[in-house]
């Protein structure tokens, strides 16, 4: 049976895949903060922050970042969002350059030298095949690696890229929430491994095939930065938590967190 946060993120999905049908010129933007006020205010375990300076995304590459806090470990990603219209050839959007080079590029190196999985997510309202046997694909919301994107869509070479060439590399955002790989009793790093295996491949060899911290965006120690966001009860989080921790969160306009330290159903891992 599916939980009650299953069901709500996939309702919170549905109705972003609505809102691009009724109203095809709305922003991404305006999609992430809706997307990720709406997770945060249903999903009594999750923490939001939107932070206040002006940094664009488009500069440092990330939209949000993201965190799944469990007992023995933490996984961070940082989430580029980007919206699919509906019959355009999306390359340029996925090889947008400014001044500091293009935006995948500094997404994916920064992801080495602050350890984080770099994830692109896409808002759509079209249907397609997805990396899910499953194939749920009526949802307005997917998670594609940025590694894998990069791969298939930069390094290959100028070409048309379709909205279905993009939902081929995804996962609608319920599977992060759903997927059994990641409820009943396993752990999110089984599901990264069998859909997403490029995002947390660490360039050196691992010193143990099945040790945790040989994979990117995983960490022993939770950092004061999110410890303290969790440790925060009160609904509206106080100014100074992005004042004193202003470094930690450089590179990025929101963090979203999923506390799961008391699932129970987590199994010990080898850190």
């Amino acid at each position: 049976m599916e939980s009650l946060e299953c069901q709500m993120i996939r309702n919170i999905s549905h109705s972003i895949r609505r809102w691009i049908e009724k109203q095809p010129a709305v922003k991404e933007e305006s999609i992430t903060d809706s997307l990720l006020y709406q997770i945060s205010e249903i999903t009594p375990n999750v923490k939001y922050k939107a932070f206040t300076r002006t940094e664009e995304a488009k500069v440092t590459g990330a939209d949000w970042e993201w965190w799944f806090v469990y007992p023995e470990y933490s996984f961070k990603m940082r989430v580029q969002a980007k919206k699919l219209s509906l019959g355009k050839d999306h390359y340029s959007s996925i090889a947008y350059t400014n001044h500091y080079g293009l935006q995948i590029d500094k997404l994916i190196i920064d992801a080495t030298t602050k350890n984080y999985a770099p994830f692109y997510a896409f808002y759509t309202a079209e249907t397609g095949k997805v990396l899910c046997e499953h194939n749920i694909n009526d949802e307005g919301v997917y998670l594609a690696g940025a590694r894998k994107i990069y791969n298939s869509f930069i390094e290959t070479g100028k070409k048309a890229v379709a909205s279905l060439d993009i939902l081929a590399l995804s996962n609608a955002l319920s599977c992060w929430f759903c997927c059994p790989n990641i409820c009943h009793g396993h752990s999110v790093i089984d599901f990264l491994r069998m859909y997403y295996p490029l995002e947390i491949e660490k360039k050196e060899p691992p010193t143990e095939m099945f040790k945790i911290s040989n994979h990117l965006g995983f960490h022993k120690e939770t950092p004061n930065y999110v410890k303290s966001l969790l440790d925060i009860n009160q609904k509206d989080i106080p100014d100074w938590w992005e004042r004193e921790f202003s470094r930690d969160i450089d590179g990025a306009n929101a963090i979203l967190i999923c506390d799961k330290r008391k699932n129970i159903n987590e199994p010990k891992v080898i850190i």
